[in-house]
């Protein structure tokens, strides 16, 4: 039926009021893109709207057709927003916030990259919101938790977005991190307190590696944002621990030679115990940190316990069973031979007698020997 008067009311261009009732038919189509998959509409709302973008001189494209109305859309969305009573937030399932998904999901990044300004006040509107036991029933809880899982899936969404140009969010980037994903990286107690701390993990990570930030963004978040990442490394899953974890080697390779001594101090002991995870990919993940963190200062600062702790464990995982873990702690404790060539030494001497295979040893003697021949050179 829409489909038929669709046709009829916008097949010319004189159509009086044609554009009003191509928004009206527009928003009733993102409406319906909002509904429940078992309402079954997804389909068939699609169809109608390449349909009726196929009529429009101005729309090529269902996407150019929304980007077309999205200003309108959204501003209509964030009327009814601020309207409420409600402390100004959408439940869970209600249908503006269905609304808000379908229109922000379809259109094309570029019209999402343009508005994201806008866009970011009503995630942190609902992201920022208090989720602990203080006042609230079990049900308010509930519903909060679904709401803020729903709008981090959505930013997941968005960043991890092909056809999102990165450098349109850089502005709002630093706000979006500390206003909207370290609070819910903080743990608290519950099975959506748990999933919502992962998925945040998650859209972190996406950030640091799609190339959302900058090195002056991370330079200003990272003393925030270092200590709950840190936090994270004892998380009871596993997946949680990884994920953080390269988030950390992420940042320090944004930042080589940045960190100061005591944040040094603060980060290696909790580091090193990656390496004995009973998850073989956060060991795995934990080396390569450790290669990155071993960069992100100046060698003075791990000068003392730090760099005497680290390589005398290394140097015990050295000899672990696995092949392709010694070449990962090889690998890493070559990065401390920069720091400390004297206690690399120290420790491949001692190691050589002791461990089940001298190659690593032997191959770690030449690179610190070689090293110090270097400096004395320079």
């Amino acid at each position: 039926k829409i489909q038929e008067d669709t046709e009829i009311y916008i097949g010319t261009k004189t159509t009086e009021g044609g554009d009003s009732i191509t928004y009206d038919i527009t928003l009733c189509c993102v409406n319906l893109l909002g509904c429940h998959e078992h309402f079954n509409v997804r389909k068939s709302t699609l169809e109608l709207l390449d349909n009726l973008s196929n009529l429009l001189p101005r729309a090529g494209s269902m996407t150019e057709l929304l980007d077309m109305y999205f200003h309108k859309m959204f501003k209509s969305l964030k009327q009814e927003l601020y309207d409420k009573t409600n402390e100004g937030t959408w439940e869970y399932g209600e249908r503006n916030l269905n609304t808000f998904d379908a229109l922000v999901r379809n259109c094309n990044g570029r019209t999402i990259g343009e508005n994201f300004e806008n866009i970011l006040l009503v995630f942190e509107k609902h992201l920022a919101v208090n989720c602990t036991i203080d006042n609230q029933t079990k049900q308010q809880l509930e519903s909060k938790f679904k709401t803020k899982l729903f709008f981090m899936a959505l930013i997941e969404s968005l960043v991890s977005s092909e056809s999102l140009p990165k450098e349109s969010i850089q502005p709002s980037i630093e706000k979006l991190v500390t206003v909207a994903i370290i609070p819910n990286l903080v743990w608290q107690v519950g099975g959506m307190a748990s999933a919502l701390r992962k998925l945040s993990a998650a859209v972190l990570f996406a950030i640091l590696q799609g190339d959302c930030t900058t090195t002056m963004i991370i330079f200003s978040i990272a003393p925030q944002l270092l200590p709950v990442l840190k936090s994270n490394l004892s998380d009871d899953d596993s997946s949680m621990r990884e994920l953080t974890i390269s988030s950390m080697k992420k940042i320090f390779e944004i930042l080589p030679g940045s960190l100061g001594v005591e944040a040094i101090h603060q980060i290696y002991p909790e580091l090193m115990k990656c390496l004995d995870d009973s998850s073989a990919n956060v060991r795995y993940a934990a080396c390569d940190t450790l290669k990155q963190f071993l960069r992100c200062s100046v060698a003075k600062n791990f000068h003392g316990t730090a760099i005497t702790y680290m390589v005398e464990h290394l140097f015990i995982h050295l000899d672990d069973p696995e092949p392709s873990f010694q070449e990962k702690i090889y690998d890493v404790l070559v990065a401390a031979s920069d720091i400390d060539a004297d206690e690399v030494i120290k420790n491949a001497n001692s190691s050589l007698s002791s461990h089940s295979s001298r190659h690593y040893c032997n191959l770690l003697l030449q690179h610190s020997l070689g090293r110090k021949v270097l400096a004395k050179v320079l």
